[in-house]
């Protein structure tokens, strides 16, 4: 079977494109919904940030690299990976980012390692849930990163007879009650040295 081309829009926004390779398509073209960032009612992505300070310096850097160019490292993998742009190239779109000293990048505090298991994930999930609405507060229509790192594993879920709580589906759900689009990143994901599959 032949694979389904993906519907773009054309660089100059006129015309609709088709590619079978998505990442091709994005570099040639610009994504469908292009006629939104011309009108300029979607042409800039705010983003806020949630994360501990010790972590802060690492993950500001890996955001900031999205807005950059990166090559392929290993040449087998060029048929379906190709080198990134750059966020602007790539979507079309301008992505902003707060560094960590500003009010926009917010310490949500660390898990309280003293409560009982199930206890400790609640406390988690609504720390980042406090901090999250602090950032949106501050933006308009904000994309919010909560960035998680690997001490926090045991707080990630917990699960017995009764009932099964998750850390992320727990903070995703009442966000998107509020109206507020989120995204995590865990830790490997900063530790992958691919930059242009990492930032894809």
């Amino acid at each position: 079977l032949n694979d389904v081309p993906v519907i773009f829009t054309s660089r100059a926004g006129d015309a609709l494109r088709r590619d079978v390779h998505p990442l091709r398509g994005l570099v040639n073209n610009r994504p469908s919904d292009f006629a939104l960032t011309q009108s300029r009612l979607a042409d800039t992505i705010n983003i806020g940030v949630v994360c501990p300070p010790k972590d802060s310096s690492v993950f500001e850097s890996f955001l900031f690299s999205l807005l950059q160019s990166h090559g392929v490292n290993n040449e087998a993998k060029e048929d379906y990976l190709l080198p990134y742009p750059g966020f602007q190239q790539a979507y079309g779109a301008s992505l902003v980012m707060p560094n960590k000293e500003t009010p926009k990048w917010v310490n949500p505090g660390e898990p309280d390692g003293n409560l009982p298991q199930l206890n400790g994930v609640h406390d988690l999930a609504n720390r980042l849930i406090r901090s999250v609405e602090m950032v949106a507060a501050l933006i308009v229509s904000p994309v919010v990163v909560i960035y998680i790192p690997q001490r926090w594993l045991p707080w990630f879920d917990y699960k017995d007879e009764m009932q099964n709580v998750d850390l992320h589906d727990y903070v995703k759900a009442a966000c998107a009650q509020r109206g507020i689009a989120t995204q995590f990143v865990r830790w490997e994901t900063l530790a992958n040295p691919d930059k242009a599959r990492l930032s894809w």
